[in-house]
């Protein structure tokens, strides 16, 4: 064959492929289920249900004040269903007046309001329903409302500890029918008193107000259900193909060379974190309460009953976090660890942390496996007993350190399939929460309780 023939042949082999390539590519059908398989992001929601924001910004305790007296309405109460959620549906008639020196709450009859954390002002306006014009309230935020009378009329006081002023609004809310369920009825009310000694000038410090009474709670054992961490791979990583787990003695690790999540060896809990350099990033311009909720309810991460916590930001790096509640109480312990909670991160508008537990509570009545009520010391034997452990340590109880103190959940994990709920006294001493040893104090009770009834 001479060197002319074959390189015709060769031209001719090379011109029959491009062809055939060309008939391939027009004719390609992409394998959607394999595609679907290792989609980037969750097809479905971890839960179909969507919150608003309302049902997880909630108030940690409402405290009447009545001719000097100290008293908390029970969140699971008749009285309460009847005047929280309304203070919020009704409208605001107008805004009164700002003043650095008008403080009912000192001399007046009424009920405050206590948030857990300061409520940023849009996110606290938003909670009101306004068929009008946006409400416009010239504070920073929120942590503490007192309602109050005068004429028949409802007025809102709005208070923040970072000062240095407050805010009144005049809501259509009945100040007759708050007068008749608020102030003219204690029944089921549960007295309390005040722990701080604070000044006059003390005027936008947060009281803590304390049960005078034993407290009943009860311990609860229900069924929990496992969230499967494949959910967070295809919403935390944007390619999970390459991502490669790592099995160690605490847990295993995923990562794609960046980002890091974390899985603990039971497979109970998950914290994710992307380092990136917080310099890099541009100030969010949503504040992080709004954006960490729309984040967690984007996915249906909201998977229990959650409430705003807390949050910060500092040199542009942001956290959120919302705490589960069970039956209108805290979770403030799980395993030894304060776990139960749901954390977000951010960077400008990048999400780089994300922790929260891998398994939900299922709270129905159908699914409790067992309860039981409890009796819990009085606020006020709780300190007694707080002030004789630190003398016994040699150590002093320093009320200015205490910054919150309350019943809450200690969870244990009993197996996969469920976990108990113990309430307990809980405080928040110099910025870190501890779970008082009070099984003496509470063993007495007991066998005092029960010499009497014998």
């Amino acid at each position: 064959m001479s060197h002319e023939q074959t390189k015709n042949w060769l031209l001719t082999g090379l011109v029959a492929l491009s062809l055939l390539l060309t008939w391939e590519m027009w004719t390609f059908q992409p394998d959607i289920e394999w595609l679907n398989s290792n989609n980037i992001s969750p097809t479905e929601p971890l839960t179909n249900e969507e919150k608003e924001l309302r049902e997880v910004i909630k108030p940690e305790s409402l405290v009447v004040h009545n001719d000097n007296e100290n008293y908390l309405i029970p969140i699971e109460s008749d009285e309460y269903q009847q005047i929280y959620p309304r203070i919020f549906q009704e409208l605001i008639e107008g805004e009164v007046s700002t003043n650095s020196n008008f403080f009912p709450m000192r001399d007046q009859d009424g009920l405050e309001i206590i948030f857990p954390t300061n409520i940023p002002i849009d996110v606290f306006t938003d909670l009101f329903r306004q068929e009008e014009e946006e409400l416009f309230i010239p504070l920073e935020s929120v942590d503490r409302m007192f309602l109050f009378t005068e004429e028949g009329q409802l007025f809102i006081q709005l208070y923040s500890t970072n000062g240095p002023m407050t805010y009144v609004l005049r809501s259509s809310l009945d100040g007759n029918m708050f007068q008749s369920i608020v102030l003219d009825s204690m029944d089921g009310f549960e007295p309390a008193k005040p722990i701080k000694d604070l000044l006059e000038t003390d005027n936008y410090a947060e009281q803590i107000y304390i049960p005078t009474e034993r407290v009943k709670a009860r311990t609860y054992s229900y069924t929990t259900r496992s969230i499967s961490i494949d959910f967070f791979q295809r919403l935390l990583f944007p390619n999970p193909s390459v991502v490669n787990p790592t099995i160690q003695e605490g847990g295993t690790f995923y990562t794609d060379g960046s980002r890091i999540l974390e899985v603990t060896r039971q497979e109970d809990m998950m914290d994710f974190h992307y380092p990136v350099l917080s310099d890099s990033s541009e100030p969010s311009s949503r504040q992080i309460v709004e954006s960490s909720f729309d984040y967690i309810n984007g996915h249906g991460g909201f998977t229990d009953d959650y409430h705003l916590w807390s949050w910060t930001s500092l040199d542009g790096r942001e956290e959120a976090v919302f705490r589960m509640m069970v039956n209108h109480l805290p979770v403030l312990r799980y395993m030894d660890e304060d776990l139960m909670k749901l954390t977000v991160t951010r960077t400008g508008g990048q999400t780089v942390g994300y922790s929260r537990p891998l398994f939900a509570i299922e709270s129905q009545p159908s699914n409790i496996i067992h309860s039981s009520e409890v009796k819990l010391l009085s606020g006020e034997e709780l300190l007694e007993v707080m002030h004789q452990q630190f003398m016994d340590q040699q150590m002093t109880f320093d009320l200015s350190k205490v910054s919150k103190v309350m019943v809450g959940y200690d969870m244990r994990k009993r197996d996969t399939s469920y976990v108990t709920l113990v309430p307990a006294w809980f405080i928040q001493y110099d910025g870190r929460w501890f779970k008082p040893d009070l099984k003496e104090a509470e063993a007495a009770i007991n066998e005092e309780e029960g010499n009497e009834l014998e």
